[in-house]
């Protein structure tokens, strides 16, 4: 009895080992509240049985570090994707790395497209994890943690090592819809559409790159082809032939809050920041050196859109239409300065090297310019368009003359400048370096220094406006504001040079509201041209020109 009863045992125990042996996962049933758990190699090859239409909204959760630099998983072609281009082999599920890494991933399929951890993926989610010392090379849409994916989130995940591929190739995907909170630490070698981060990112934000990126066309340190790109930056160097730049190849929609700090060199449109601008560029900068042929400039090699608080401090060389923010331009540039030398052969300028057909205001270029023909100290070259209240140093550009613009000494420039230098610029975004700590005594910029809120600088606020009569003003004139803006409001007056003269607080004075300017105010004034400013905080949401004649 007692030999059968220990028979019995042994059985029992070699049945409930070999089911741990086997199990597909370390527990969970797949659903949100009870995800499979994946704890080793095996548990993560073991999701690919659960692909396609009939699987989806599955749930993984890693439990621990797993290391794929081991057999079988690093022999012959390596790991094998999970998910591929094929409708019933799609992944379609939600995975959580819950902090976790896989390291040593190996992939060798060079003829291949969809390669990366996941090869394929739709309406999916990747979050919260990360890849270390991977070995990636695939054909299209080649990436380390993703190669192709659509109507997916990646989010809060990382990458290190090597990429290599041909089309859509990246650092962490090849291609993506949506990437947050991600960062790469990559060398990435591929051709048309590459990217430090991502071969093609339609809405990437809080995500940055680092490393060696190169390829053809449409090459950038962070992506290659990008539609929306917010609070980002790279610092990797980028190389490539046409459509290059430190953070995107080329921006089709919004590229807000993010800079680049890397080398980019390549032939044609090339950009300390963006390659081929399609799109709006809002308080952003590259400081990076840039080298190129044709279209090169510190932050764009050409742009069609609008260029708004943003600058460039890199080195720019190249041949023709070169310049110090933009190679060549026909998009409003507003509130921008290039500080970086210059040098070219052929239409050559400190701030743009062609202007087409549009407006350049309040900007201003202080590096030195060299080029043989068509050579400015603002602009090489001014075809139409307008260029208002924007300067070049004549003395550091070594160029006396410009397209546009207007020369100014060093002495005119620094603060405190001259009356008739920054003429009409609007100090709620600009602001003068009293103490030459910013920008070396020259206005900079108050978004990247002071504490200006992003909506502050972007949302639209309700209509509002300050006057004062009679113009010019013999004595104390009547100002009159109006408003719908909620909170407290204040005005403030400023001189020529941006300096502010006089503020006070007005409370919460309703939608309509007259005084005469007090006294006090008065007795500051001199004749001369001054800026009248209704404000909520830092914000101004209204301004008129007061002329003083005493």
């Amino acid at each position: 009895m007692k030999k059968r009863n220990l028979f019995w045992l042994a059985l029992i125990v070699l049945s409930m080992l070999s089911t741990l042996m086997f199990a597909e996962f370390a527990g969970g049933t797949g659903t949100q509240d009870d995800p499979w758990q994946i704890a080793t190699a095996e548990h993560l090859d073991n999701v690919r049985n659960y692909l396609g239409p009939d699987h989806q909204n599955k749930h993984f959760i890693q439990t621990a570090d797993i290391d794929l630099g081991v057999p079988p998983w690093n022999e012959g072609e390596g790991w094998v994707p999970i998910g591929e281009a094929n409708y019933q082999l799609i992944f379609r599920g939600d995975y959580n790395g819950n902090g976790h890494v896989i390291s040593g991933l190996y992939i060798n399929r060079p003829v291949d497209s969809c390669q990366g951890l996941f090869g394929y993926i739709t309406s999916g989610t990747i979050q919260n994890l990360g890849l270390e010392d991977i070995d990636v090379t695939g054909r299209n849409d080649t990436g380390g943690l993703v190669g192709y994916s659509s109507i997916t989130t990646v989010s809060y995940c990382f990458v290190t090592g090597n990429v290599n591929g041909n089309n859509g190739t990246g650092g962490l995907a090849g291609a993506c819809n949506s990437i947050s909170n991600c960062h790469s630490a990559v060398n990435v070698s591929g051709a048309n559409n590459t990217g430090g981060l991502a071969g093609y990112g339609y809405d990437i934000s809080f995500c940055h790159s680092t490393g060696e990126v190169s390829g053809n066309t449409q090459v950038g340190g962070l992506v290659g082809y990008s539609q929306t790109i917010n609070d980002s930056y790279s610092t990797a160097n980028v190389s490539g032939d046409y459509k290059v730049g430190g953070l995107a190849g080329v921006n089709w929609v919004t590229i807000r809050f993010c800079h680049s700090g890397g080398t980019v060199s390549g032939n044609n449109d090339v950009g300390g920041l963006v390659g081929s601008n399609e799109g709006k560029i809002w308080h952003s900068y590259s400081t990076g050196n840039v080298a190129g042929e044709e279209r090169v400039g510190g932050l764009l090699g050409s742009s069609k859109k609008y260029i708004i608080n943003c600058y460039s401090s890199g080195d720019v060389k190249g041949v023709s239409k070169v310049g110090g923010l933009v190679g060549i331009n026909s998009g409003p540039i507003k509130n921008c300065y290039s500080s970086g030398d210059v040098t070219g052969t052929s239409v050559v300028g400190g701030l743009a090297g062609v202007n087409l057909d549009n407006t350049v205001q309040d900007c201003f270029s202080i590096g030195s310019v060299t080029g043989d023909l068509e050579t400015g100290g603002l602009v090489g070259r001014f075809e139409t368009g307008f260029i208002i209240h924007s300067y070049w140093n004549l003395e550091t550009s070594g160029q006396q003359t410009s397209s546009g613009g207007e020369g100014r000494l060093t002495a005119q420039m620094l603060y405190p400048h001259s009356d008739d230098t920054f003429m009409y610029w609007d100090w709620v975004y600009w602001g003068p370096d009293v103490d030459f700590t910013k920008n070396n005594g020259y206005p900079y910029l108050r978004v990247f220094h002071d504490e200006v809120g992003n909506d502050d600088l972007i949302a639209p606020l309700p209509k509002s406006s300050i006057s004062a009569f009679p113009q010019p003003a013999f004595k104390a004139p009547t100002v009159s504001i109006k408003s719908e803006v909620a909170g407290e409001l204040s005005y403030s007056i400023y001189n020529i040079r941006g300096q502010k003269v006089y503020s006070t607080k007005l409370g919460n004075s309703g939608k309509e509201h007259s005084f005469e300017l007090p006294g006090k105010a008065w007795k500051l004034l001199s004749n001369g041209v001054y800026l009248l400013s209704l404000e909520r905080g830092s914000q101004r949401i209204a301004s008129s020109r007061l002329v003083v004649l005493k």
